[in-house]
């Protein structure tokens, strides 16, 4: 069954709250079962895109700093064609690496994760993995590269 459309569910509950205090003098006429039933069935559903995360952990160093588990996030919306998604997600994790490294002398990356769900997710699934886990940025991949 498909998942139910959110603007219907309020007015369903006030014509089923409706029908069950109905006498037969207050009944509402134009109230069928039926089309109700068959309206839910066929109703538009909220298209709901999943997300495609990608995740570099690594360990920078400069002169003044060093510090070790600093994450960087990708997120992209999934259009269908994972290939292209994940490849498009790593493409804006290099770029922004490449922007890094005029912070930071030494860049090593440590681990390169892609996930099929939303980055908040994956976060909070590498939290408890690694205790000291340090988010630089969380970048949308979809605006990223749309501004090429």
């Amino acid at each position: 069954m498909k998942p139910l459309n959110r603007r219907i569910i309020l007015p369903v509950l006030l014509l089923c709250t409706l029908a069950s205090t109905a006498t037969p003098k207050t009944a509402i006429p134009f109230f069928n079962s039926f089309t109700l039933i068959n309206s839910i069935k066929n109703a538009p559903v909220e298209k709901n895109n999943a997300k495609i995360c990608a995740c570099q952990m690594m360990d920078v160093k400069s002169n003044n700093e060093d510090l070790k588990n600093l994450v960087v996030f990708a997120e992209k919306t999934n259009n269908g064609d994972l290939s292209n998604e994940y490849q498009a997600a790593m493409q804006v994790l290099h770029k922004e690496k490449k922007n890094l490294k005029t912070f930071y002398s030494t860049i090593t990356v440590k681990r390169e994760i892609l996930v099929t769900t939303d980055c908040a997710s994956l976060y909070k699934q590498l939290k408890g993995t690694y205790e000291n886990l340090k988010v630089l940025e969380t970048l949308d991949a979809d605006i990223r590269l749309a501004i090429k």
